[in-house]
């Protein structure tokens, strides 16, 4: 296929051609954030690297945080304006429930995590880092995502297990 042809593509090539894309681009900037320019030292103090490429990483990690926020925002809406009232199952599956259910459980996930997340001072290149609400962020999408692998994990164990059971019932 040609690149030309996009308009063509189902939606798995595209979404698989943007996760190559984005993982190649990751690699090149992490490969070459630690070969060029890493063991530079710090000119306030020695003791320190002063990597080259810094900021390229974090302009990076702040484009793919923006461009997933924004598609996030694009995705949801549009998911809510698409369903209305008529599409509320589709193949007997009630997915109307399942959006609703997966958006407030993500916000509710996230506000128990940021209500629970550590405000305890670090120590980050030798000064300390005590600022509350940055901290207690960050820990929020740490402990987030890690609850959130957790439960997909689960869930695809239970649905294995669950399809299994089923075709040695069939079987039977």
């Amino acid at each position: 296929m040609k690149l030309n042809d996009i308009r063509h593509w189902t939606t798995e090539r595209i979404s698989q051609t943007i996760l190559y894309v984005l993982v190649g681009i990751s690699m090149l900037v992490f490969i070459l954030f630690w070969t060029v320019g890493f063991n530079r030292p710090y000119l306030e103090n020695t003791n320190f690297n002063d990597p080259l490429l810094t900021n390229v990483l974090i302009i990076l990690m702040w484009v793919m945080f923006f461009a997933a926020f924004c598609i996030t925002v694009w995705s949801v809406s549009s998911t809510l304006k698409k369903r209305g009232k008529a599409l509320r199952r589709e193949n007997g599956i009630p997915v109307k429930k399942i959006s609703y259910s997966i958006i407030i459980g993500t916000l509710i996930l996230m506000l128990l995590t940021l209500a629970f997340a550590s405000t305890k001072p670090m120590h980050i290149n030798g000064a300390i880092y005590n600022d509350a609400l940055w901290l207690r962020i960050s820990d929020m999408f740490v402990n987030t995502s890690i609850v959130m692998i957790i439960f997909a994990g689960a869930a695809v164990a239970y649905c294995g297990w669950r399809n299994r059971a089923l075709h040695r019932k069939e079987e039977k």
